[in-house]
């Protein structure tokens, strides 16, 4: 399994989507993601700039199933859930 991050993008009170997100980790070496989960929250704009582009094409697709693995992306898993790859080819990637 390649390292992904797991983003889940909050929920406000009106059910619309908010620019706050959760990270978690998942994968063998996660450790140097470390930084992004020691919140329990953090804005979209806080979150590296690379991890905002990758973000930001997922929010382009539809999360009706089945859901397309985009390579060196991610995946829209649900409404506000989302899988991004880490590292991948994206020159910016620590």
């Amino acid at each position: 399994m390649s390292d992904l991050l797991k983003i889940e993008v909050l929920l406000g009170e009106d059910n619309n989507l908010s620019d706050e997100v959760v990270v978690e980790k998942v994968g063998h070496d996660t450790t140097r993601w470390d930084y992004l989960t020691n919140h329990s929250t953090l804005a979209v704009t806080e979150l590296p700039k690379w991890l905002q582009r990758k973000l930001a094409v997922l929010f382009l697709k539809s999360y009706t199933p089945p859901t397309e693995d985009i390579p060196d992306i991610g995946q829209r898993m649900s409404r506000n859930e989302f899988w991004v790859c880490v590292g991948g080819s994206d020159g910016n990637d620590p």
